[in-house]
């Protein structure tokens, strides 16, 4: 199964997450997550594991381990969270 339309949307919801945070450390964290996108958009091929984003730039263990939770459930826990704090979506 692909995940890659999962993974950008809570990648993007986490992303929209910091920047309504509105602190310094919170804008590199935003920036993190749009390069990852950025990159998960141009491997042009479905994410069907955490494996298939190993050794991707700007993918680090942090948001590797947010891939594999939505690879195993289907959804970001965090990012629900941020949804229901921030009331991003």
């Amino acid at each position: 199964m692909d995940h890659t339309a999962t993974i950008l949307s809570a990648l993007e919801t986490m992303r929209l997450g910091e920047l309504a945070k509105r602190d310094k450390s919170s804008v590199f964290k935003a920036l993190a997550y749009k390069k990852a996108m950025d990159e998960i958009r141009r491997l042009g091929r479905p994410i069907t594991s955490v494996d298939d984003v190993a050794g991707v730039p700007a993918i680090g263990e942090k948001i590797a381990e947010k891939i594999r939770e939505i690879v195993a459930t289907g959804q970001l826990a965090a990012a629900e969270k941020v949804k229901a704090t921030f009331g991003v979506d």
